[in-house]
């Protein structure tokens, strides 16, 4: 088929009844396009290429944070690809009550440690309120929240200015992926986000950091609203 003749992914494509039927994303944000959920991926994605191609189409991977199945089998209405460090932020915002249902994860090693971050009054890592996670001396992973109030923080555990519930975390494929329920903030769905990521635990108390432009580049703006 000429490919400028392809119809747009989605469009008129007769897929199975068995995978319509579920409470799913879809092939391609663009298109709306409802399909599987990311738990279901590998059962369907030769029956969702055959669909496409029978009918002229081109299926579309999966956006690859969308695809993350958590070992709780939660699920978050938006996510975000981090720029630095090999992190990713899932979560659930409750705007009637200004609280966000998270889930952060990033690679590590089995000694290492993991941090998100709200700074309530500008970018930048000072003075963010974080929750840690790291591998603790008895082999199994602590999560907290602490704050940063220099660059030499302790980074034991502290009360931050919004409200930290539900803490847990836990350590699947190379990956700390701690959850939490927060908030309200101050700054209401827009927030200053900072996450981390350092090599050195000592006394189950993490420590220092690297200063390499992935560290020290690892800030942004977050609307819990966006998706």
């Amino acid at each position: 088929m000429d490919e400028s003749k392809k119809p747009p992914v989605g469009e008129g494509l007769n897929i199975p009844a068995e995978i319509t039927l579920l409470n799913i994303k879809c092939i391609n944000k663009k298109t709306g396009m409802q399909c599987v959920d990311g738990s279901m991926i590998d059962r369907y994605t030769t029956m969702l290429k055959k669909a496409a191609a029978s009918q002229g189409a081109e299926f579309l991977s999966y956006d690859p944070v969308e695809d993350h199945r958590f070992t709780s089998r939660r699920l978050y209405s938006s996510c975000q690809d981090l720029p630095h460090l090999s992190a990713h932020l899932h979560w659930t915002y409750n705007s009637s009550m200004g609280i966000a249902k998270i889930a952060y994860r990033a690679k590590q090693e089995s000694h290492g440690w993991v941090a998100w971050a709200i700074n309530p009054n500008h970018l930048g890592m000072v003075g963010s309120e974080a929750i840690v996670a790291f591998h603790n001396s008895n082999g199994g992973i602590t999560v907290y929240p602490t704050l940063i109030t220099s660059y030499s923080a302790s980074m034991l555990p502290g009360d931050l200015s919004f409200r930290v519930s539900g803490l847990s975390a836990e350590f699947v494929n190379g990956e700390i992926t701690f959850y939490a329920t927060v908030g309200p903030f101050a700054g209401g769905s827009l927030v200053n986000q900072v996450w981390q990521a350092g090599n050195l635990v000592l006394n189950d108390v993490p420590q220092m950091h690297d200063v390499s432009q992935q560290n020290l580049q690892s800030t942004g703006e977050l609307d819990f609203l966006s998706n």
